[in-house]
């Protein structure tokens, strides 16, 4: 367990690592909702509390290469209410019902990446041996020709929007009204895990002024001796406060920006403050790093985590397609390069020995449905081969509740999810009753890591009882009534609310489905509907956003399902 102290030798080369511990380590992959921080769940303040430093993150910087990276991008932090802000609530969650329950340290490796295609996540040989695979490399690879010029003509379109759509900065109000002090009471301010681009955190593109500040307390064997304070990139301008005193400013995104703070500021108890003024683009706190150093060298401080933010000037730019900023044409370098997230972020990791895979991902996906069962099964078997693991545990989150969009495209990707369970230990979670119609991103994370926690605890490590939800596995006709068999209810089937069954359709001879009514039965549900007298197909929560309330004995919701003999001819 630890923790202990590892010395490496070779030749001519020593290295000491030191806080080691010996656990359980899982890889949380996938987009937004698997990358969701801390900082921004319903249940940050409970999740902050209970973390602890056996449970440590590893998050791996972003990063699409046209070949594998020679190595992972990233630092181990230790948790720690201070610390655990900018870490995935999904997998913090996960982590802690492990870490109480197992009783050793849990690790996190987070290679999480918003917006991305599963594409982007194959090697380029596991793309290769899938029919749909090589269909989208031989679009992308016959698109790449007059790349580079699209490339350029980006890069000067993109410029001229910025040069022409750039906001003046019309000074420092925040400056006037003490916000880079010390004693300023920032307490009404905005709690956000940083880096984030203020894209990510308002959901939507805004420029203007923003400032963010932090307490961070330092070692004594600091007091006396210079620092240096590593801020990353930022978008588009700032100026630094330490302690109240001015330590710098840039201008322009492309500069990472280190300032020296001299010996005089520095105390037991720091603020740090920033003003960032965006004129245009991608603005914030951009990273990938944030830490405070000795001059003299030495283990930083990890600088990542809980800011307060609060703007100064917020400017939305407008909504009309034709006045937002060009978009980075498809190519090298793209997120959703096929397999460039693969090689930028999942190749180093290979052959680093992990427990399993947590996958979220397949809102990026939703405009071809119908490509994503074969990918998503050659995926899994794409990332056993590579680990040499044909059985690693590979756990899913099926995609929540969300009202906008085509009707049948979320039950459709759901779907297409679920055909993954043919595949050895694999494992699916459900998540309708979690999720919100207005945004794609719901808060409520928690929750849904402690599913996850539960399905591993009884499936992976043989302790605890069943978490799985009920799931329809045949139908059959009886008379103009439909029976549905059930599995995993676990001793029954009810309801959440005491309300009759809800979300259940059957079809009728015309094409047409209609709302039927269900009985709960231990082991199936029997559906009818007034107006079918000849069934030929039923469906259940076949909706982006369903109302269902139907759950097993030890209260998982009933997961989508979809018999049609028609289609499946």
């Amino acid at each position: 367990k630890g923790p202990i102290s590892l010395e490496l030798v070779a030749k001519n080369q020593k290295i000491k690592l030191n806080d080691v511990v010996l656990g359980e380590v899982w890889l949380l992959a996938g987009q937004s909702n698997m990358e969701w921080p801390v900082d921004r769940t319903r249940e940050r303040f409970e999740l902050k509390k209970a973390a602890s430093s056996d449970i440590r993150w590893f998050n791996i910087t972003k990063l699409s290469r046209e070949i594998p990276a020679p190595e992972s991008q990233g630092i181990w932090i230790s948790g720690s209410p201070l610390t655990v802000g900018p870490w995935s609530g999904i997998g913090l969650s996960t982590a802690l019902e492990l870490q109480q329950k197992l009783g050793v340290p849990v690790g996190l490796v987070q290679a999480t990446w918003g917006g991305t295609r599963i594409e982007s996540w194959f090697s380029q040989r596991g793309l290769e041996s899938s029919i749909s695979g090589k269909e989208l490399l031989k679009r992308y690879f016959g698109d790449l020709r007059g790349f580079p010029d699209r490339l350029a003509n980006y890069n000067t379109s993109s410029a001229q929007w910025d040069t022409a759509n750039a906001k003046p900065d019309p000074g420092n109000s925040g400056f006037d009204k003490g916000y880079h002090r010390t004693e300023f009471d920032d307490s009404s301010w905005q709690e956000t895990a940083q880096p984030a681009p203020i894209e990510q955190i308002y959901e939507r593109d805004v420029d203007g002024g923003f400032w963010y500040r932090r307490k961070i307390q330092i070692p004594t064997e600091w007091l006396g001796k210079n620092l240096r304070l590593d801020l990353g990139f930022m978008g588009n301008d700032d100026s630094v406060f330490f302690n109240g005193h001015k330590v710098g400013s840039s201008q322009g995104k492309d500069k990472s920006r280190a300032y020296f703070v001299g010996v005089g500021l520095v105390k037991p108890e720091n603020t740090i403050a920033i003003r960032v003024w965006n004129r245009s683009g991608e603005g914030g706190l951009l990273g990938p790093n944030l830490r405070l150093t000795p001059s003299d060298g030495g283990d930083p401080i990890d600088l990542s985590g809980s800011w307060r933010m609060a703007p100064e000037n917020l400017i939305e730019p407008p909504a009309d397609p034709a006045f937002q900023r060009p978009l980075r044409p498809l190519g090298p370098g793209h997120r959703n390069a096929p397999a460039g997230a693969y090689h930028g972020m999942v190749s180093p990791l290979i052959p680093f020995a992990i427990r399993g895979v947590a996958w979220y991902q397949g809102e990026a996906n939703l405009d071809r449905t119908n490509e994503y069962p074969e990918l998503f099964q050659t995926l899994i078997k794409d990332w056993r081969r590579r680990w040499t693991e044909p059985t690693l545990p590979f756990y899913f989150f099926q995609l929540p509740s969300y009202a906008r969009g085509l009707q049948s495209q979320w039950p459709e990707i759901r779907a297409a999810q679920d055909a993954a369970l043919g595949l050895p230990m694999t494992g699916r979670i459900v998540t309708l009753d979690i999720g919100d119609p207005n945004t794609i991103h719901p808060t409520e994370k928690r929750v849904l890591g402690q599913r996850l926690a539960r399905q591993l605890l009884n499936e992976i490590y043989q302790t605890g009882p069943a978490a799985r939800s009920p799931y329809a596995s045949t139908f059959r006709r009886e008379g103009s009534a439909v029976r549905i068999v059930i599995q995993d209810t676990f001793g029954g089937l009810t309801t959440t609310d005491s309300k009759p069954p809800t979300g259940f359709e059957i079809k009728d001879q015309a094409g047409k489905w209609h709302p039927a009514k269900a009985e709960l039965f231990e082991r199936s549900i029997r559906l009818t509907a007034e107006a079918v007298t000849t069934p030929t197909a039923t469906r259940y929560a076949w909706s982006n956003h369903p109302k269902v309330n139907t759950v097993n004995k030890i209260g998982l919701p009933l997961a989508p399902f979809s018999f049609d003999p028609a289609q499946s001819k």
